[in-house]
């Protein structure tokens, strides 16, 4: 089968469980309580590691008794060390003859783990897409910046951009030097011989790229 038709089939086999259990956080009935909710006193997961894990589960659910093997994983969901680790430290999984397999309860365990799930910390969003690319939080504040070029006269303005603090662009100052230097570096914008900063016509396929 297929990495792609293993993913989709392992969605039904979460689904199918979810209307067995009467899953309050997949459309069941609402719970009575939240006495259901388990706190194994780990740090809180984010929603993206839960859903991984749920991909994961969902997996060792088709296979049942059988269990899979270090090398018998989908390859587009192929877990790391620390991703089995951690799934063991939360008691979703257990290692039983060479093979993985879910544990008993791991469906409650993994329901109360959507339900303390985290957005991602704001921190992780720093890093860059390649080297000396600008960084996602950098490539938010030069968007803003462009949009507001975009919407000026001629699309340029001098220094100091009055206004750009007002447009909550995020920068510290009304003089974003580093960033248009940034910019200037990707050819989204150039310094004019009136000493004006334009904005390329292309700014949009060019910031895309990065």
């Amino acid at each position: 089968m297929k990495p792609a038709a293993v993913t989709a089939t392992a969605q039904n086999v979460l689904i199918e469980a979810s209307d067995a259990h009467e899953d309050p956080l997949l459309g069941g009935p609402p719970a009575v309580s939240v006495d259901w909710v388990l706190d194994d006193e780990l740090p809180l997961p984010t929603h993206a590691q839960v859903e991984y894990w749920r991909q994961l589960c969902g997996v060792l659910a088709l296979v049942k008794g059988r269990g899979v093997a270090d090398g018998g994983w989908p390859e587009d969901l192929a877990p790391t060390r620390p991703t089995l680790r951690a799934l063991v430290e939360r008691g979703l999984i257990v290692r039983r003859r060479r093979a993985w397999h879910l544990k008993r309860d791991w469906y409650r365990r993994l329901c109360s783990l959507r339900e303390r799930a985290v957005p991602t910390p704001r921190e992780t969003l720093a890093a860059r897409p390649r080297p000396h690319f600008p960084s996602y939080l950098e490539l938010e504040a030069i968007e803003r910046i462009c949009r507001w070029l975009d919407a000026q006269p001629r699309r340029r303005a001098r220094l100091p951009f009055v206004g750009l603090v007002q447009a909550r662009v995020g920068v510290r100052s009304e003089t974003p030097a580093p960033l248009l230097h940034r910019m200037h570096q990707h050819r989204l914008v150039r310094h004019t011989s009136t000493c004006e900063w334009a904005l390329s016509p292309t700014w949009k396929d060019r910031l895309l790229a990065l």
